[in-house]
């Protein structure tokens, strides 16, 4: 089953599609900026979907449940609520700058989710963001990171390279189940020894130092005025 939801339509409400079992294909208008809560939880058939680059927010469990498998989210998506994604299909995912706040659980329980690139831009990780992702073996967290909920990796064994771009050594709850005898972590050149004495952090036994450009705000953007 498809369904094609008409231009000029901004948002889905809340519960729209909810347990649409035999759902397996969306096209979504470019008008729309609102994906409400659990608007396709529970479509297990979903595997097509598009996302406009119109859209701002995806709600809480917005696809809780969902078959998607991969999913492109655009740049101009601002939140990604809490759960959003949970209990997916993900394989993998980038998650744009545009997104100021990955919510708690948002991809927690994506059992085949094997890789994460989070974009410089990302300003919160939510609590257990990634938590049970059995599979994932990389991520990558920009230098734009303000706060990393407690437990993002929890129970994420799989992991073997974890890339952190802050040049100051983020607080976190220790990664219990990623093995540090063996993940490689990736940190800025000038940062390693931060690093290799900050809690939490101390305890991966290989930190390789990488090239990070600082970022830039925008604020620093220059502007000119004509005389």
């Amino acid at each position: 089953t498809s369904i094609r939801i008409p231009e000029g339509v901004t948002r889905i409400d809340s519960c729209a599609f909810l347990d649409c079992k035999d759902l397996s294909k969306v096209t979504l208008p470019s008008s729309l900026v609102w994906i409400g809560y659990r608007s396709f939880s529970n479509c297990k058939d979903l595997n097509d979907i598009n996302i406009p680059t119109s859209l701002r927010t995806i709600s809480q469990e917005a696809f809780y449940l969902c078959g998607i498998k991969k999913i492109a989210i655009p740049d101009g998506v601002k939140s990604i609520g809490n759960r959003a994604f949970a209990l997916s299909d993900l394989t993998s995912i980038s998650i744009p700058g545009s997104v100021k706040q990955i919510g708690n659980n948002a991809f927690g329980d994506c059992t085949w989710l094997n890789n994460v690139k989070i974009n410089e831009g990302v300003e919160i990780i939510g609590d257990s963001a990634f938590a049970s992702c059995w599979l994932l073996r990389s991520i990558e967290i920009p230098n734009s990171i303000t706060k990393l909920g407690d437990g993002v990796l929890s129970r994420c064994s799989s992991v073997k390279d974890l890339t952190i771009k802050a040049i100051e050594p983020p607080h976190t709850q220790e990664f219990v189940d990623i093995n540090k005898n063996i993940c490689v972590l990736s940190v800025p050149d000038q940062s390693v020894k931060t690093y290799k004495a900050a809690d939490v952090w101390k305890d991966f036994i290989h930190v390789k130092g990488i090239n990070v450009k600082p970022a830039v705000p925008n604020s620093s953007k220059k502007t000119s005025k004509k005389k």
